[in-house]
């Protein structure tokens, strides 16, 4: 080997040398710190409590599992800091000696809050965790009860914070609900907060689309297709000052939402059954009363309720109310939730299948002729969702974690709220005495075999339950509404942690929406003559796609000032991307019976809609303190909207 050789050869031995031994160094100056946390009056372990490593803006650090033992790994040598939340508890400090290549032990002991000021909330983009004295905005945190029975997204906000108020349409099986945030901002705008899942815009919208409608009512609601079961808490910003954060369209407030994470240690499993019941207040809905004004309209009224039935005696049937039964509702979910220092992991699946109260079953006049048996108006909700949460967090200055949300929903609602063809509106409007049937004796049917519901049975035309307008029982109950959807909400987050001062994090995501709704009335669908709507049959399919595209950068800065002051400086930039398609078709008049295709009938309409919006913002927003009991925030944004 020449000389030339064996200098590059020596040379490139330094080399690696001086790249081999900073690193080495670097792992043997980190420890590990361990120990428990246990509640000081009752000595008992407590969960879930976040211990972190102060400076490192709430990214370094664990969670206490159900012992109440925690591990921080690859901590650098020195003294170090603990901070100690949990809600409900009084926070603390704890100082900690770390030793290179050792592991430190210590043991907590926390007391109960009553008042709590120092509660953690998120401050949204770039901020991390803070506590909720310090901020400039009005954030709430709202948790899941852990003893109640939550159905959907929409309950669990019910009546859990002040200023946060639920507005349910008609109480219909599976509606969702209007959301405010300190009532009503505009009378042609909408009024409805955004949302965020783990930092990704969701769909906040919902309803049948445009070519299917309910009367005003009865829509469902994008934001229930959530698993209430993998939610970890939803935060709450109020004031204006959101916007600054999120941009112009947070003046409604916005509501962010925070998935479970997996946490270090065994798999956990939790499995729930539920099995619910779920009824109408009857005891409201008065009885529909009448009389018969001569003896010959008497005889007729008792032959066809099969109940005596006296001239100018006041009589009643509880038409309205034998619309509803007791409905029944039956929920299964199961939960695994494990991983290590390296890898976590959080899953969920969910089935909520529920048959509602509105049922046309009381009023099914089997085997009659021009009674299209089981196309009555259904009261039906089923959704089956998914969850998937995976962290891998490979150093402690780098983290990604990602998350995917499904649910497949299916949903049947009958005809509500202002629509005149509803069947609940037209029967509070039924007159017992106008009741009739116009078959003949030789059809052997003129005798009701169910009289204390009104349902007398007509073998031809007639009006079985005395309705007054629009059409009879029998008309009204053969139109169907139903939906299928899918919705599909994504994301992958990194974090990049270089120093305990400063942090990066990026995000992209998208939530993504098929729905297909129908509208659909059988042909031959006036059987008593009554009714005069598409008496030849009407279907309409409305197809709705609708995709949220989040792409977001964000870092914040803490940093001391002279005089014991303090700098939390936040910056950052999103953009979102939002189409909507709405394409449908409508058509009449079916050449007969069994036809229920729209491409069927003979006065085809076809309509769509097309959105697409682009929206982005970049923002700087800095948090000064004064000797940990004074701050102030100031902050600047700018908005471009397509």
């Amino acid at each position: 080997m020449s000389a030339t050789v064996r200098a590059r050869a020596y040379l490139a031995f330094l080399a690696i040398a001086a790249f081999a031994i900073p690193r080495e160094v670097a792992a043997q100056a980190t420890g590990t710190i361990e120990g428990t946390v246990t509640d000081a009056g009752s000595k008992r372990p407590i969960a879930n409590v976040q211990v972190t490593i102060v400076g490192s803006g709430g990214r370094t650090g664990a969670l206490t599992n159900t012992a109440g033992a925690f591990r921080i790994l690859n901590v650098a040598a020195g003294q170090r800091e603990l901070r100690v939340r949990l809600i409900g508890y009084t926070p603390l400090v704890k100082t900690v000696e770390v030793t290179a290549g050792g592991t430190a032990t210590v043991s907590i002991q926390m007391s109960q809050s009553a008042v709590e000021l120092n509660a953690v909330v998120t401050t949204g983009t770039g901020g991390g965790q803070v506590e909720s004295r310090k901020l400039g905005s009005t954030v709430a945190s709202i948790e899941p009860p852990a003893n109640a029975s939550i159905a959907n997204f929409s309950e669990m906000l019910q009546g859990r914070e002040a200023g946060v108020v639920i507005l349910p349409s008609s109480g219909t099986t599976g509606e969702g609900a209007r959301i405010r945030i300190r009532g009503n901002a505009s009378l042609s705008q909408s009024n409805e907060p955004i949302v965020y899942v783990d930092g990704v815009r969701i769909d906040n919208g919902g309803g049948f689309g445009n070519g299917v409608g309910t009367g005003g009512g009865g829509n469902p609601s994008r934001l229930d297709d959530i698993d209430p079961g993998s939610i970890e808490k939803v935060e709450v910003l109020k004031g204006a000052a959101a916007a600054t954060l999120y941009g112009t369209e947070a003046s409604n407030g916005v509501l962010l939402i925070t998935t479970k994470k997996g946490t270090a240690g065994a798999p956990k499993w939790q499995f729930e059954v539920e099995e619910g019941m779920k009824s109408y207040p009857q005891g409201r809905i008065e009885s529909q009363w009448g009389f018969a004004r001569s003896d010959t309209q008497a005889t007729r009224l008792q032959q066809h309720y099969g109940t005596p039935v006296t001239a100018f005696v006041p009589f009643s049937k509880d038409v309205a109310v034998g619309l509803f039964e007791t409905g029944k509702m039956t929920t299964v979910n199961g939960q695994v939730t494990g991983g290590t220092q390296l890898i976590n992991y959080f899953a969920s699946l969910r089935g909520a299948l529920e048959d509602g109260p509105f049922s046309a079953r009381k009023f099914d006049w089997p085997n009659e002729k021009g009674i299209r048996n089981g196309v009555f108006m259904k009261d039906l909700n089923n959704r089956y969702s998914g969850t998937v949460n995976l962290g891998v967090s490979p150093t402690t200055s780098f983290k990604v974690q990602t998350t995917a949300l499904f649910a497949n929903i299916h949903q049947e609602v009958p005809d509500n709220a202002n629509s005149i063809y509803a069947p609940y509106t037209v029967a509070l409007f039924s007159k017992p005495e106008n009741a009739q049937c116009n078959a003949s004796k030789q059809d052997g049917l003129a005798v009701a075999t169910n009289g204390s519901m009104g349902n007398g049975l007509c073998a031809g035309p007639g009006n079985p339950t005395g309705a007054s307008s629009f059409g009879s029982m029998r008309e009204l109950l053969q139109q169907s509404i139903r939906q299928d959807a899918r919705h599909f909400n994504g994301h992958v987050r990194t974090s990049y942690l270089p120093t305990t001062s400063f942090n990066l994090d990026g995000t992209v995501g998208v939530d993504f929406t098929a729905q297909r709704s129908t509208y659909f009335i059988p042909f031959g669908n006036n059987v008593d003559r009554r009714i005069n709507l598409a008496n030849d049959g009407e279907k309409t399919v409305d197809d709705r796609t609708h995709q949220e595209i989040t792409v977001s950068l964000n870092g914040g800065w803490n940093y001391d000032l002279p005089m014991r002051s303090t700098s939390n400086f936040i910056f950052g930039a999103q953009g979102f991307a939002t189409r909507d398609y709405d394409e449908y078709a409508d058509n009449q008049g079916f050449p007969g019976p069994g036809i229920e295709v729209v491409g069927g009938g003979s006065s085809p309409q076809v309509f769509e809609s097309f959105s697409s919006i682009v929206n982005a913002g970049y923002f700087a927003q800095d948090q000064l303190g004064y000797h940990d009991w004074a701050f102030v925030t100031g902050g600047g944004r700018y908005d471009y909207n397509s």
